[in-house]
């Protein structure tokens, strides 16, 4: 740390807002030099021995600066928590009409995983794909079935996977 010439009319930046020397001098029980040194937002002025001011100011700037580490850090975290929150509620306004529960088990069941073809997905992923790809929902035997151009088929997939593929295939034909 450099050499800092502490004296009366000296302030610095803390965690809790700028602190300032006020005044110098005997200790009023002791005899010992002090600094009389008053932190905004507070009513007195501390007594901080003059061996001792030194390593105050040098705590209070490693403090202030971890807050500030600690907030920029939560200010990121925010940030991504918004972005997986975007990236999970976005189905493409198939949920928007739905009850909240309703919203809430789409949700759920369009960003699970599911193994396709061998690969891990999340399902509205999946669907995704496959409609751009041309599959489309169609019923075989009594049973909806997603149907790619060739004739082959998944018959295995929930119904609000199915509800979600036709969505997006009307959404795209608009």
């Amino acid at each position: 740390m450099a050499e800092i010439q502490i004296s009366v009319g000296f302030s610095w930046d803390a965690p809790n807002g700028q602190r300032k020397i006020t005044a110098k001098g005997p200790h009023p029980i002791t005899g010992l030099g002090v600094f009389g040194v008053k932190s905004e937002g507070q009513p007195f002025v501390e007594l901080i021995p003059q061996e001792e001011i030194l390593s105050e100011v040098a705590r209070d700037k490693e403090n202030l600066e971890s807050r500030q580490k600690t907030k920029r850090a939560e200010e990121v975290r925010q940030v991504e928590g918004a972005e997986k929150k975007r990236d999970y509620e976005n189905v493409q306004g198939f949920a928007e009409n739905r009850t909240p529960f309703g919203k809430a088990s789409a949700l759920s069941v369009l960003n699970g995983s599911q193994k396709y073809n061998g690969l891990w997905k999340r399902r509205k992923d999946f669907i995704a794909e496959q409609v751009t790809a041309g599959r489309v929902v169609e019923t075989r035997g009594g049973k909806r079935v997603f149907l790619n151009p060739e004739g082959a088929y998944f018959d295995n997939l929930a119904k609000i996977e199915l509800d979600y593929a036709e969505y997006l295939k009307s959404a795209r034909a608009t």
